[in-house]
């Protein structure tokens, strides 16, 4: 029997019942420390492109965050140590405030921004 093409409303809901079903058996299942430290690994220093920026970027513009929802934000913040900072993060957020500045200068030297 020839499978039913992917873009036909046949070939469509196959597709859906597959994905469910293959979601319902991962459902509940926990992986192995060792099995999440690949994830991560794989995960790590992964960069969003442009494009992918500007989508998430659109997708915000214009929702609020409710009150409930900035209480909730500020429960899980509550006791949370915010500082002080240890003089080797001290020195990485002065270079980073360093590199900014120095490149707010040469745009402004280059005329780039509009006045």
């Amino acid at each position: 029997m020839r499978k039913p093409h992917i873009l036909s409303p046949v070939g469509l809901a196959l597709q859906q019942a597959n994905a469910l079903r293959m979601a319902a058996a991962n459902l509940g299942s926990k992986r192995s420390p060792e099995s999440r430290a690949l994830m991560s690994a794989k995960a790590t220093g992964r960069k969003a492109s442009p494009e992918t920026k500007a989508k998430m970027r659109a997708a915000k513009i214009g929702h609020k965050q409710t009150s409930e929802w900035n209480a909730r934000i500020s429960a899980a913040h509550m006791g949370k140590v915010q500082g002080p900072h240890t003089p080797e993060h001290r020195a990485k957020i002065g270079a980073g405030l360093r590199r900014y500045r120095d490149s707010k200068k040469k745009s402004d030297d280059q005329g780039d921004l509009p006045i």
